[in-house]
Order: structure tokens, then C-alpha cells, then sequence
């Protein structure tokens, strides 16, 4: 029964080990002076993978937000407006 125990324990830290070293990633949000992203005002760049927090400029009410694997490089990207005090994702300008 200990050896079945054992087992078990050792297979779902394995399995939560495994998850948490997915969830390493960068995260990127770049500021803008409105919704047309055409004038950067600051960034904000949270480096999962290197450990590294970095911040520059200022930020506003509309930023796009990037979002990369640490270990696929895979990634989304999205515009985004603060309204009343949260981030809703909204339709990216062509070329943004």
C-alpha cells in the first residue's frame, strides 16, 4: 500500500512540476496616447524567463499587450482600452 502511495504522489508532482514550468512567459504591455497606437508613451515588460522586470515612460489608457511562451516562443498580441478602471480587449488598428 505505501510503495501504491508513493507512486501516486510521485506521478502528480511530475504532473504540477511539469505545468508550472509551462506557465514561465514574458508579458509586454506597450502604452499609447490614444486609440489610434500610433504614439508610444511608455512600456511595461514583466521577463518570466530571464527574471527581469523593466518599466519606461508612462502608461494610459490604451496599451497592446503581448504575451510569449518562454519555452514555444508561441504568443498572442492584442489592443486593449481601460474602461472604468479595467482592461478590455478591443479590435487592433491595421498594422498595430
Amino acid at each position: 500500500m505505501k510503495k501504491y502511495v508513493v507512486v501516486i504522489f510521485t506521478a502528480a508532482l511530475l504532473l504540477v512540476a511539469s505545468q508550472a514550468f509551462a506557465l514561465l512567459f514574458e508579458l509586454t504591455y506597450e502604452y499609447y496616447s490614444d486609440g489610434t497606437f500610433t504614439t508610444w508613451v511608455g512600456e511595461q515588460d514583466y521577463d518570466y524567463c530571464n527574471n527581469a522586470i523593466t518599466s519606461t515612460g508612462s502608461t494610459s489608457d490604451f496599451r497592446t499587450k503581448d504575451r510569449m511562451n518562454c519555452d514555444t516562443g508561441a504568443g498572442t498580441h492584442e489592443c486593449q482600452q481601460l474602461v472604468n478602471g479595467t482592461w478590455v480587449t478591443i479590435t487592433c488598428p491595421p498594422g498595430v
